[in-house]
């Protein structure tokens, strides 16, 4: 290997770059054959930078830093976050859906409108933390349970991603509301849908809505099994005895009267009657 023509080649290409970089900047070429007379010179005299001579620290400017703050702001002027502005001020319009049915699927509606816009506004705020070298936590209760003294103490420089603004926390809310109705009246087609879209996307969600879920997966895995129960019935029977019975021979997590929705459902399919003989609701399998 030739490390001379190699060290030569190097110099070559140094001083080409410089040449047309000073061409660059609007020198005429005999401009540039001075400055390199006069950089030759110093050269030969030592006058110029020794290879062993350390430039000076240059501070890094912090115009182009970004702070929670500007995220914030940022964050507010997204597309997907004023979409679910948007989404959220229709759904607070509509009926209560524990009361009503059809408002109960024009929410189930919305949400699946607003799952992918949380999912895209999390995103956003992942990489831009990411980028801007700022801790993001999913659960801010969980984060401030085992937290030290110094982690609190920076508390504010950390982006807590489930209430960063009031937009999508707020559609989180209803959404939580949405699944818990889903549960009550047996939907749970709905209701996994709405779960399985949580999970595909990777939603973070708070504490409230982490737990409807979960309890709600045990209980509807029970709805088949008070299906078949009530099915089994040959005979008449009095509604609020017969669902006490359930809830105790099976444990089941909620009061029986948490079971009428699903009563509800079977009556609305057809499958059973619901009467009032003697100031009681009576259950009869048709």
């Amino acid at each position: 290997m030739n490390i001379g023509l190699n060290k030569l080649a190097v110099a070559e290409e140094v001083i080409s770059s410089a040449g047309n970089i000073l061409v660059a900047a609007g020198f005429e070429p005999d401009e540039i054959a001075q400055l390199f007379q006069q950089a030759a010179q110093q050269l030969v005299s030592g006058d110029a930078i020794s290879s062993n001579e350390k430039l000076p620290d240059i501070e890094e400017s912090d115009d182009d830093s970004i702070d929670i703050d500007d995220i914030m702001s940022e964050f507010g002027e997204t597309d997907s976050v004023k979409a679910l502005a948007k989404l959220k001020r229709r759904a607070d319009a509509l009926d209560r859906p524990h009361d009503n049915p059809d408002a109960l699927e024009k929410c189930y509606s919305l949400a699946e409108k607003m799952l992918p816009l949380i999912g895209e506004s999390q995103n956003w705020l992942r990489i831009k933390a990411h980028n801007n070298n700022i801790e993001i936590v999913d659960d801010h209760n969980e984060w401030t349970s085992s937290a030290s003294d110094e982690e609190l103490d920076r508390e504010h420089e950390i982006i807590f991603i489930c209430e960063f603004d009031w937009s999508y926390p707020l559609s989180l809310d209803f959404i939580d509301t949405v699944v818990s109705e889903l549960v009550e009246k047996g939907e749970e087609n709905k209701f996994f849908n709405i779960v399985n879209e949580i999970e595909s996307r990777r939603i973070s969600l708070p504490s409230s809505p982490l737990e409807t879920i979960e309890e709600g997966k045990s209980i509807i895995a029970l709805k088949s099994v008070f299906w078949d129960h009530v099915l089994s019935q040959s005979v008449e029977v009095q509604e609020t005895q017969f669902l006490d019975s359930f809830v105790k021979a099976t444990g089941f997590p909620r009061p029986s009267y948490f079971l009428i929705g699903w009563l509800q459902q079977m009556e609305e399919g057809g499958l059973v009657e619901r009467y009032k003989a003697s100031n009681r609701w009576r259950l009869r399998v048709i």
